[in-house]
């Protein structure tokens, strides 16, 4: 069962949401598209493990895509892997994660 249907927004999304864990990569690739693994590990915080363990389900699910990097002859070993969400996708999740994002300001006690 797909978790996307027609780029919306779909039910089944509050475990993904609400995981830490994935919210936070989420939020990283709404803020700026097309990141590695390292730079998603440094933003989030968190190990290189986790954030692969953490985009090999979004990436099953259809959620984040991968986008491998061209070589340029001169820097050596294979050349990172980009991941980033589908443009229209990204648009309209854009909003509500924003909620996530936002510090909470304090209510009257």
């Amino acid at each position: 069962m797909s978790l996307v249907v027609h780029k919306q927004i779909h039910p089944t999304w509050i475990p993904i949401l609400t995981d830490p864990g994935r919210l936070s990569v989420l939020i990283a690739l709404v803020e700026d598209p097309g990141l590695t693994v390292s730079e998603l590990g440094e933003r989030c915080h968190v190990s290189h493990r986790a954030i692969r363990r953490q985009l090999d389900g979004l990436v099953a699910i259809d959620l984040v895509e991968e986008h491998p990097a061209e070589r340029d002859g001169l820097t050596p070993g294979r050349p990172a892997v980009h991941f980033a969400l589908d443009p229209e996708f990204r648009q309209r999740l854009r909003p509500f994660l924003a909620l996530f994002a936002a510090p909470l300001r304090p209510g009257p006690r």
